[in-house]
Order: structure tokens, then C-alpha cells, then sequence
């Protein structure tokens, strides 16, 4: 799935998905791993943005993160070419915050959920 496309149509196809039992593997390595859905999947491979996914998924393991059955990430552009990345518990309480330089996502607004070792796009969960 290496076609890259353009923003706007990557943009408009995120709403298109919808739950479905199909997953695929984002993995650093054999302890470190977690499911994708579809859309995840799309993004990732769309985006160019498995450094997001190794983001994500190499906190999972930190004490900020153990216990946390259900996670909210944002992932918005701010200003100077810098996206802000946040992670929320159940709770809407801030687990984790950044800014990391802009890695070329062409994304402005993303929210990514985790729950049960699985990530879904918000339209999905």
C-alpha cells in the first residue's frame, strides 16, 4: 500500500472507516507490539507515519502509561512547522504531551484511540 496520495483525499477517506474485525501488526519488536485497525493501517502507510506509531507504542510500556486501558491521542499541527501530541486517559486526564518536529504529516487534526493493546481511528472505535 505504498501509493502515497494527496492531503485532501487522504483527509477525506479517514471518515470512510468504520469498525471492522481485520488488524494488522505495528511491532519494534516481538515484546513490543500492538494491533492497527484498518484506518491505522491506512494512515501509517498513507501518511508515511510509522514513526507515530513507534511513538505511541513505545510508551506503552512506561509507568505513565501502565494500567491505562483506554487512550486518547491527538496529534495536531501547530505553529513553525511542529505537531503537538497528546495522549488522555478515560478521564480526560493528560498522560502525555510533546511537540515534535513536523515529520511531514499531512494531517492537520488526527485523534487515534487505544484500548486492549489495539489502535482505532475515532470513526472506528
Amino acid at each position: 500500500m505504498k501509493n502515497k496520495i494527496g492531503q485532501k483525499e487522504l483527509v477525506e477517506k479517514l471518515s470512510d472507516f468504520k469498525s471492522d474485525d481485520k488488524t494488522y501488526v505495528h511491532r519494534i519488536s516481538d515484546n513490543w507490539q500492538f494491533r492497527l485497525s484498518q484506518g491505522c493501517f491506512f494512515v501509517r502507510e498513507s501518511a508515511n507515519a510509522y514513526w507515530l506509531f513507534d511513538l505511541m507504542l513505545s510508551y506503552q510500556s512506561s509507568t505513565t502509561l501502565k494500567g491505562v486501558l483506554f487512550q486518547e491521542w491527538s496529534i495536531r499541527q501547530v505553529k513553525n512547522g511542529y505537531l503537538q501530541i497528546i495522549c488522555k486517559d478515560r478521564s480526560n486526564d493528560i498522560r502525555i504531551a510533546q511537540i515534535v518536529k513536523k515529520r511531514k504529516f499531512p494531517i492537520d487534526d488526527l485523534t487515534i484511540y487505544i484500548t486492549n493493546n489495539h489502535a482505532l481511528l475515532k470513526s472506528e472505535y
